[in-house]
């Protein structure tokens, strides 16, 4: 069962059967169906924004900027976080920024992990994993 719950009108999810959270809306291959059109260009995630808001807390903004994704206007995307070692709150309703808070179980000398998916209504993704950002202290 995912829950949500309202934060400053952002939204924050974590799935607890599973214990994982994510934000933006997950990928479903259901999706696809229809081959895309000649020339089209799968989607591609090539760099990212991070900004430390807190460093002992282990609390981050990440935004994918237009410069960070490759997309063909031909298709609609969607973004997608998801993470083992804290929680999301989105801060654009496209989910390009989120900020993440790392879970009080992570500590200084280990890193979390974190990763972000962009997907097309043709089915096709692409997902960077994000390493090197240090947990609570």
């Amino acid at each position: 069962m995912t829950t949500a719950r309202n934060i400053s009108s952002n939204r924050i999810f974590h799935n607890a059967d599973i214990g994982f959270s994510e934000a933006g809306i997950p990928f479903d291959p259901s999706r696809g169906g229809e081959a895309p059109p000649d020339g089209y260009v799968r989607p591609q995630i090539v760099d990212m924004q991070v900004d430390v808001l807190h460093f002992v807390y282990g609390i981050y903004r990440l935004t994918l900027r237009d410069e960070d994704i490759i997309l063909d206007g031909r298709a609609e995307y969607f973004i997608f976080w998801r993470s083992f070692d804290g929680i999301f709150e989105e801060l654009s309703d496209d989910a390009r920024s989120v900020v993440f808070i790392s879970d009080t179980y992570t500590t200084a000398d280990r890193n979390v992990d974190i990763i972000v998916g962009v997907g097309d209504t043709f089915g096709n993704t692409h997902t960077m994993r994000i390493a090197g950002l240090k947990g609570n202290f």
